[in-house]
């Protein structure tokens, strides 16, 4: 049903959401290991 589009849509979006903020903060960690000091 439209519902169910309705609703998987938003957990693979949240999903989505999830893993960007994971490689995203990995990203942000890494470039502090290099750059204690980051401007």
């Amino acid at each position: 049903t439209i519902d169910y589009v309705r609703k998987r849509n938003e957990a693979v979006t949240c999903w989505c959401v999830l893993v960007i903020w994971e490689i995203w903060d990995y990203l942000e960690v890494g470039a502090s290991f290099y750059h204690p000091n980051p401007i």
